[in-house]
């Protein structure tokens, strides 16, 4: 069982898929013109809201690296 739970979560991620593409209904309708001002707003929001995670761990994730290597000239 153990070895098969990856594959069934690959598989419910594949098969969920098309039905979480869709995205927000207010927001299709609202987003037509790719010229618009708001709409130029609205993806600079939701690139911000989804880069910023990322920063955070990253800098996280380095700043542990950082402090746990080993020191110059030291062979592990």
């Amino acid at each position: 069982m153990r070895k098969a739970l990856p594959f069934l979560a690959l598989l419910s991620a594949l098969t969920c898929r098309p039905a979480f593409a869709g995205g927000c209904a207010m927001c299709q309708t609202a987003v037509t013109d790719l010229s618009d001002p708001f709409t130029k707003g609205l993806n600079a929001g939701i690139f911000f809201l989804l880069a910023l995670p990322f920063l955070l761990t990253g800098t996280v994730g380095g700043i542990v690296w950082w402090s746990r290597r080993p020191p110059k000239g030291v062979r592990a």
